[in-house]
């Protein structure tokens, strides 16, 4: 069903052109979901581009990734969105005793900053590997790096590098 987001707006558009494009939106979506199955020829629902779920990808690659999927991916996604403990992880008790808004997120930008700079690299190594660059002299360094500017971070998952 299309929003309305005003009675001015919806007068404005006469009940067939709704239901026009509430018809087109609906065939749309079902050409979206549905693909034929090369063997059978049945329709088949499709949700997403892939059948396998995020998490078994990075786990496919490996634990350097899988290790890095919840603070990387589950956590940050939960925090973008309107949800309860997206609210709640932004508030903190005053001395006061009321809750307010915490506008130190310094925790949040060095933790999104380290997973970040470990995800780059990751990447980085599995290209060298897969596409067999040589490229190991210039990242081994850079892995090396990584451990020594974040080991004094509490957010530091560095048990999740190699050096390629």
């Amino acid at each position: 069903m299309l929003r309305k987001t005003s009675h001015s707006s919806v007068a404005a558009v006469d009940q067939s052109q709704i239901d026009d494009l509430e018809s087109k939106a609906s065939a749309a979506q079902s050409r979206l979901n549905e693909s034929i199955c090369p063997k059978c020829k049945q329709i088949i629902s499709i949700h997403a581009w892939t059948k396998v779920s995020l998490s078994t990808m990075a786990e496919k690659v490996g634990t350097s990734l899988s290790d890095l999927y919840l603070m990387g991916y589950q956590i940050p996604t939960a925090i973008a969105h309107a949800t309860g403990e997206s609210v709640n992880s932004k508030m903190e008790e005053g001395e006061d005793g009321l809750w307010t808004y915490r506008m130190n997120s310094s925790r949040e930008r060095e933790q999104a900053l380290c997973v970040g700079h470990n995800l780059l690299l990751q990447l980085l190594g599995r290209q060298n590997e897969h596409f067999g660059y040589g490229l190991e002299d210039f990242l081994v360094p850079r892995f090396e790096a990584y451990r020594r500017v974040w080991s004094t971070s509490s957010q530091t998952p560095l048990s999740n590098t190699s050096g390629g």
